[in-house]
């Protein structure tokens, strides 16, 4: 059943048909308004079935509300989830659209729409405005006309809202029958919408969840085939930064004996100057990096112009919000990834979510990766004894075993000078 059906049936039952005798008939003029009173219905129900948002809801209705009736303002306030307080969402008043948005939502406890909340039942103040305004604790927007009329929103025996209307003069039964009505579609159409954009919305976090966690394992899968520790680090901040649309990204080694988180991979030009600067930040320090490598817990700002605390780099100009992932391993926080965005409020539960699961990846691919180099200079020394102890037993010569030995010496210091003194001893009495 569509909107235009359903408001011409519930005028149908507030305005008689015609009879078809003349003695019975109402007179022309009333049938010519009964008539238009009808067309604005079906226009409103047409509209309503179509509005793509709540603000052509809004707008769309007020135009025909106010054609249908005399009226100098209108107002629409819709219950909190909670159901204890009214979101005071639209407002039009003597010509112009109210701005509404210092204003909190307001407990069904006090006001007019609050009283109309409460009962379900519409109320129609004619006379003692001020009163009411006193006796109500109203909160007054803009202008105060003489008559406030306000129809209870219900579907499905469900209050989603008050439609609040304004006017100089008292409304006529009819036109009170007729807002009824409309209210009656109005809310069909909202909470429709409101469920709709609900629906879409959910759809819209789980698709992008799932292009999150496919970036997600792309990175991871990058990441665990690179075996050399820089490629790696510099793979997986250049992945991070193009799969997220980022800004920056750059990742932070701590080096435990100068307590120091030494950044080891940045993105784009900033971050390769920075590198060459050897740019460093004291573990347990004020910046987001310092706090995440000395607590092992996620720190972000969401708004760097509103964060008094946040450190600005001036590498990166642009940045509107950061967040710092620490790099933890086995209870050890071993580094930590600094993740920009030119955006505030870009790092969203879900996609902080994701970062994590992926440090945490991250952080295990660059254990085993220092690990692997570890045991490979090991097994690369442990060859030169092997060598060295090979050369100097096959040599029967002193003085060349002592120019092996020495030899050895200089290239385990990169090539150092070194000498062997030896002294005589000396006998005292």
């Amino acid at each position: 059943m569509g909107f235009g059906h359903i408001a011409a049936t519930a005028v149908a039952k507030l305005i008689p048909r015609r009879q078809s005798n003349p003695q019975t008939s109402p007179p022309a003029a009333e049938t010519q308004e009964r008539i238009a009173e009808l067309s604005t219905l079906y226009r409103l129900s047409n509209l309503l079935s179509l509005a793509p948002t709540l603000d052509d809801i809004f707008n769309g209705a007020r135009r025909e509300i106010m054609d249908l009736v005399d009226s100098v303002g209108m107002s629409i306030s819709l219950l909190t989830p909670e159901g204890d307080r009214l979101h005071w969402i639209y407002g039009f008043e003597y010509g112009r659209e109210v701005d509404l948005s210092a204003i909190p939502p307001i407990s069904i406890d006090e006001g007019f729409s609050g009283y109309v909340a409460r009962t379900r039942e519409v109320l129609h103040i004619t006379e003692g405005v001020n009163e009411m305004h006193t006796k109500l604790r109203s909160r007054i927007v803009g202008g105060m006309a003489g008559t406030w009329l306000g129809l209870p929103m219900i579907v499905a025996n469900k209050l989603i809202g008050v439609l609040a209307v304004e006017n100089d003069r008292p409304f006529s039964d009819r036109a009170v029958k007729l807002l009824t009505a409309v209210a009656g579609s109005m809310a069909i159409a909202i909470h429709n919408l409101i469920q709709f954009e609900t629906i879409q919305n959910a759809l819209l976090i789980q698709s992008r969840q799932r292009i999150q966690l496919q970036a997600a394992a792309e990175i991871a899968a990058a990441t665990t085939s690179i075996l050399d520790l820089d490629s790696l680090i510099q793979q997986a901040v250049n992945l991070i930064q193009e799969r997220f649309a980022l800004y920056y990204v750059g990742l932070y080694l701590v080096d435990h004996q100068t307590n120091q988180a030494v950044l080891k991979a940045g993105t784009g030009e900033s971050g390769s100057i920075q590198i060459k600067e050897n740019h460093q930040l004291t573990v347990n320090g004020r910046s987001l990096i310092g706090k995440a490598t000395a607590n092992g817990q996620v720190y972000i700002s969401q708004d760097v112009a509103q964060d008094e605390e946040w450190q600005a780099n001036l590498h990166l100009p642009l940045t509107q919000s950061e967040i710092a992932i620490p790099l933890r391993v086995r209870g050890q926080t071993n580094g930590a990834l600094t993740i920009h965005s030119s955006m505030p409020n870009a790092f969203e539960p879900e996609l902080i979510s994701t970062l994590q699961t992926m440090a945490d990846h991250l952080a295990i691919a660059i254990e085993n990766s220092q690990l692997l180099a570890h045991t490979e200079e090991r097994a690369r020394q442990q060859q030169n004894l092997n060598q060295i102890s090979s050369r100097m037993y096959r040599s029967t010569d002193v003085d060349e075993i002592v120019r092996i030995g020495l030899q050895s010496l200089s290239d385990l210091y990169n090539g150092q000078p070194v000498e062997l003194i030896l002294g005589q001893q000396t006998d005292h009495e």
